[in-house]
């Protein structure tokens, strides 16, 4: 609008970030997590900080600053769950993972965070750390609704972005080099089309158990412009994502979704865009040979091969891929479970599916556990959400960035928050005392109401 206020958007941000850093210290912890939420996906606004002191760091600024915060308040160490175990394993065996690569690749070993290969490290731990800041400051339900809240929030402002840009360009036909990350910045379409994927399967599993019906339009409004977004993302990958997190509502909650994805599978043909048509066409030539991005993961996988056998129990080490230039010097395996088992061997391979899993638990004790709407709601759109991850890493790496996952290990994290909650409201079970034998009936029923009473 050539008003100049633009200019002005980043510095505005800034400040706000520093006065949560001072709030999130000495007041409420819980501030710099509600600023973080929205700010985790969005790259393309962290970008415009670089600027500004330490504003390349400023997830890590608000992420410290609620640590101290709730470390002046008492409120650490952080409750028990199925998960902390595994991510200190976790957390732990990659940093001995990154010095195993420095003695592969003998380059420097990773001592300081100039290091790029400790730096790598560092980004990745800050996922696992958000679960450990969220589960520290948000302590009541109120909080855990507002975390949900400002989630929903989140994706929209990111489907905002990506719509913008979507309608910004003619895609009566496929054109690769109109696909970008958008708001997710260098996580790319792919990344974007895993996060938009992600969260409509959330969503959707959420919205199956809220009752109240404008919350649910609601819900339904937001989960249709999110998968406009991911319908324009031309991801493949994306796509049968999608239908695994559907698969999975529909085997727990409602079966009408498995014949949702069965029609889609019969009829996509029909109802999809001639753009989308022709981009799913594209896996295959004429020919029936692989397309160019097809082939080359094929190319890696086979190649990778070669590495897990030389090195099967540790692997590489952690961060080293990326610096061997195997196949036409690409850096990734485009494919999470080959990467994992290349870098960090079979051992790796363990403790990741390990942290997974404990993940599900997280997630599946909570759906058991049969609490309110909200609880049921919240553990079926995760369970979802973690079946649509679970297939979108079998085509590339969408698991390390924090655009894409940041607001999953928030949502597990209040998962584990509210099982907790609703632990410490069931009732205790009363357990009646053994009655003597030679005590008469009547005698026996007085006593045990005299106990009860008192």
């Amino acid at each position: 609008m050539g008003t100049g206020i633009g200019q002005l958007v980043p510095l505005v941000l800034y400040a706000g970030v520093i006065c949560t850093c001072v709030l999130s210290v000495f007041w409420k912890p819980q501030a710099g997590v509600y600023v973080l939420i929205p700010l985790l996906p969005y790259e393309a606004l962290r970008e415009k900080l670089v600027d500004y002191p330490a504003g390349s760091h400023v997830i890590y600024l608000l992420l410290i600053s609620v640590l101290v915060g709730v470390a002046l308040k008492g409120q650490l160490p952080i409750p028990r769950t199925p998960v902390n175990r595994a991510l200190l394993a976790f957390a732990a065996f990659l940093y001995v993972s990154l010095w195993q690569g420095a003695l592969y690749l003998r380059s420097d070993f990773p001592l300081l965070p100039t290091d790029p290969r400790f730096s790598v490290w560092k980004d990745y731990m800050a996922m696992p750390l958000l679960f450990v800041v969220t589960m520290a400051a948000i302590r009541t339900r109120r909080q855990v609704q507002l975390v949900l809240l400002l989630v929903c929030f989140s994706i929209l402002v990111v489907d905002r972005s990506a719509l913008m840009n979507v309608l910004s360009h003619n895609f009566s036909h496929f054109d690769e080099g109109k696909r970008d990350g958008g708001p997710l910045g260098y996580a790319g379409s792919n990344g974007l089309a895993a996060f938009e994927a992600q969260c409509s399967c959330f969503l959707l599993g959420f919205a199956a158990y809220e009752k109240r019906r404008l919350r649910k339009f609601a819900l339904y409004g937001l989960v249709a412009i999110t998968l406009y977004c991911l319908l324009y993302s031309f991801s493949r990958g994306g796509y049968v994502a999608l239908l695994a997190g559907l698969l999975v509502i529909g085997i727990l909650k409602n079966r009408k979704m498995v014949l949702v994805v069965a029609g889609l599978l019969l009829t996509w043909q029909l109802i999809v865009p001639v753009a989308v048509q022709e981009r799913i066409n594209m896996t295959v030539d004429e020919d029936q040979h692989l397309e160019e991005s097809a082939n080359q993961r094929v190319q890696l996988w086979t190649d990778a091969q070669e590495l897990v056998r030389s090195n099967p129990a540790l692997g590489t080490g952690y961060a080293t891929y990326m610096y061997m230039g195997r196949v036409e010097g690409l850096k990734d395996t485009h494919n999470i479970y080959v990467k994992v088992l290349v870098e960090t061997g079979v051992i790796g391979m363990v403790v990741f599916l390990w942290l997974l899993a404990r993940l599900f638990s997280t997630a599946w004790r909570l759906f058991r556990q049969s609490g309110d709407a909200f609880s049921n709601g919240l553990a079926l759109g995760l369970l979802s959400l973690l079946g649509c991850l679970l297939v979108a890493n079998l085509f590339g790496d969408r698991w390390t960035y924090i655009e894409v996952n940041g607001l999953v290990w928030v949502l597990f994290a209040i998962a584990a928050q509210t099982f907790i909650f609703n632990s410490a409201a069931q009732p205790e079970p009363v357990v009646l005392a053994d009655v003597d034998a030679d005590v008469k009936p009547l005698t026996a029923s007085v006593g045990l109401w005299e106990r009860a009473r008192s």
